[in-house]
């Protein structure tokens, strides 16, 4: 098994690749070149749909841009050189159980509260809810790479 203490390249998955996998990556990455730790950092879903735009708001007021994030399926990523993965959501931590079997790599869930809110809720509530999860993703971030 790799040692996944001190990987050189992180996955994120979660359910669409829309929200927390690219905000996930957008900040390890913004922390791997501020601190030249040479992670190589990527993001993926069970399935791909377009980044939220929600998202794209949140990461810009802590001055990450991801307006050029394409949504990926974990189905169309080589998974060679890849070190760990982290599942971000239920649905991508059992699909990760399967889809990882037989691939030499640590794999790590990290539950992680789902991003949008209902219908009923108004545009406010919704960015501030997301502004919490990525709050949340980058304390987790810093705890998990960040050496002490």
């Amino acid at each position: 098994m790799v040692d996944s203490a001190t990987p050189a390249s992180v996955l994120f998955v979660c359910t669409f690749n829309s929200i927390r996998s690219p905000m996930a990556e957008a900040i390890l990455r913004d922390i791997s070149e501020r601190r030249d730790l040479g992670l190589r950092v990527q993001s993926a879903g069970i399935q791909a749909k377009l980044t939220d735009g929600y998202a794209i708001a949140s990461m810009r007021e802590i001055g990450l841009d991801m307006s050029k994030h394409e949504g990926k399926a974990l189905d169309e990523l080589d998974m060679g050189g890849i070190d760990l993965v982290i599942s971000l959501s239920e649905p991508a931590r059992m699909f990760l159980m399967h889809f990882t079997a037989g691939h030499d790599l640590a794999v790590e869930h990290w539950p992680t509260e789902e991003p949008q809110l209902g219908d009923d809720a108004s545009r406010d509530e919704q960015r501030a809810h997301l502004n919490r999860v990525r709050d949340g993703l980058v304390r987790k971030i810093k705890q998990r790479f960040i050496p002490a």
